[in-house]
């Protein structure tokens, strides 16, 4: 099985230091949380 997109509800505690871990191993992500400002600080920090 191939993962072509991986995807996160609610970063949390937990999100916060998963998604950058998956993510530097070069699978996508799609983010969402009702707090934007979650989402929007997490992809600053992939830039």
């Amino acid at each position: 099985m191939t993962i072509k997109t991986l995807g996160f509800i609610g970063i949390g505690n937990m999100g916060t230091r998963m998604a950058p871990q998956i993510a530097a191993t070069g699978i996508p992500l799609q983010i969402f949380d009702l707090n934007e400002a979650a989402c929007r600080d997490l992809a600053r920090a992939r830039q």
